[in-house]
């Protein structure tokens, strides 16, 4: 495969993680998460969960396999925080207008939503893509052999060592943290480099994703949560997240139609996480299980989808909508007015 070509099948995993992201969130803000011991009704959550709890890790490895040859556009980064900033003021002011109140330390973070952190992968995530271009560097100073062992040695400090519950992970907690992400997308920008062979990447992923069933199922029955399977940095979700990343990255697509359908949508990815997370719309999530005579993992997987069809219809144009403000107007407004007056008061050599 031409790793120099757009790949445009992890662009369709980045959908993909999207979605699984939306099914997390709503069995997490409606309340079915909550700790309780392990009951036949339960066990469809924790296998939603086990499955879906890749997602986070997917979306960064693929940054990171994009990234590692680029530097920061500041266009891109301008429309990135214009784009989390536009969502999170459209969505207060109809939210205000259709009376939903919010704490006033709420509505601080809704005006700075990339600062407050009220969104803990928004504001990593950005950070990361500030300081992608010093870590491409690290990264491509290494030889291939310093890369693996590296990678190794951080798989123990960070992964293996925080299975045991009693343990507290060395920084990384349990993957909500910037360092996480620094270290999966040191893993996306090493398989994009020497590219490793994995066999039977789908089966792996199921394989992981059973292990993660399987202690989770062990920690709600002893400890009646499965908070500490549940995280990102965990070793079976580490290697379920390559695992589901190598599927994608060898899957060949060859319609022209369907290039040009993931092409429209996977711009609006992150978005999705922006809108379905909202403060306002937290809250609300409890209401979908309040549906009678049906199951919560069928509730959970249709409320997903039409959340998340919903959300990435409106990313979509949102997102179009930034771009043409920045390459349109803002970028020929800093450029033409704004640099200008610095250059004249940059001190001649």
């Amino acid at each position: 495969m031409n790793t120099n070509a757009r790949n445009y099948s992890l662009d369709l995993l980045r959908l993909l993680a999207t979605f699984m992201i939306v099914v997390l969130h709503v069995q997490l803000f409606g309340g079915l998460l909550q700790p309780r011991g392990l009951t036949l009704s339960f066990f469809p959550t924790i296998l939603l969960e086990s499955f879906c709890i890749v997602a986070v890790n997917c979306f960064v490895l693929i940054t990171g396999f994009f990234m590692i040859h680029k530097t920061v556009n500041w266009r891109k980064l301008l429309s990135l925080v214009l784009e989390i900033a536009v969502i999170s003021w459209i969505i207060f002011a109809v939210g205000s207008i259709c009376g939903l109140r919010a704490p006033f330390k709420e509505l601080l973070q809704h005006l700075f939503p990339t600062l407050s952190g009220c969104h803990w992968f928004i504001s990593s995530y950005v950070i990361l893509y500030v300081l992608s271009p010093w870590l491409n560097k690290f990264i491509l100073s290494l030889n291939q052999q310093e890369c693996f062992y590296l990678l190794g040695l951080l798989f123990v400090l960070f992964s293996v060592w925080g299975l045991n519950p009693k343990i507290s992970l060395i920084g990384v907690q349990r993957g909500y943290s910037v360092l996480w992400l620094a270290y999966i997308y040191f893993i996306g920008s090493v398989i994009r480099l020497y590219t490793p062979l994995l066999v039977h990447p789908g089966k792996i992923y199921f394989l992981f994703s059973l292990l993660t069933v399987g202690y989770a199922t062990l920690l709600c029955k002893f400890t009646f949560s499965i908070r500490w399977a549940m995280n990102y940095s965990s070793p079976f979700v580490l290697f379920a997240s390559i695992a589901l990343f190598y599927s994608f990255y060898r899957l060949q697509i060859n319609s022209a139609f369907t290039t040009k359908v993931i092409k429209f949508f996977a711009p609006g990815c992150f978005g999705v996480f922006l809108i379905h997370t909202d403060l306002f719309l937290r809250p609300l999530y409890k209401h979908l299980f309040e549906v009678q005579g049906y199951p919560s993992w069928i509730i959970t997987l249709v409320g997903s989808v039409m959340i998340f069809a919903g959300s990435l219809l409106f990313s979509v144009y949102i997102h179009k909508m930034i771009i043409y403000m920045v390459n349109e107007k803002l970028a020929p407004l800093i450029k033409t007015r704004i640099v200008p007056i610095f250059l004249k008061r940059a001190p001649s050599k």
